[in-house]
């Protein structure tokens, strides 16, 4: 599983058009690029900042987005509204919880033990 974070500024008034043309490449992406898991835009409170979240299957699927017609058909557009390149973030997953293999039921006792309430995180005991 490959995730990354893309950030892209956009030239001051061309917010619009970017994001018509955002819509357009997530369309395709998700509609033909096989080992595609997730890709959305999201508007950063940094003015004029934009945010792609992506997640592939593999390198062979990234690879297979990055050569595909669609995108090539819309990058001319693409760059008539940002002043550079977009910048690429690889992550990777920090496993930092480890749940035994099958998850037991947990509930909530209150102090007067008269009702049992599926657990939540809360400063209160949670019995396993």
């Amino acid at each position: 599983m490959i995730n990354v974070v893309v950030t892209q500024r956009v030239n001051a008034g061309m917010e619009e058009a970017f994001g018509a043309i955002a819509r357009e490449i997530t369309s395709n992406t998700l509609s033909q690029d096989k080992g595609c898991l997730r890709y959305e835009w999201y508007r950063a409170e940094a003015p004029q900042t934009y945010i792609l979240i992506e997640r592939w299957t593999d390198q062979a699927a990234v690879q297979a987005h990055l050569d595909a017609d669609h995108l090539a058909a819309l990058m001319p557009k693409i760059r008539d509204c940002v002043p550079d390149k977009f910048s690429a973030m690889r992550l990777t997953r920090v496993e930092y919880l480890k749940f035994p293999p099958k998850r037991r039921q947990c509930s909530l006792r209150y102090p007067d033990r008269s009702w049992v309430a599926p657990c939540a995180f809360s400063n209160r005991s949670v019995l396993w």
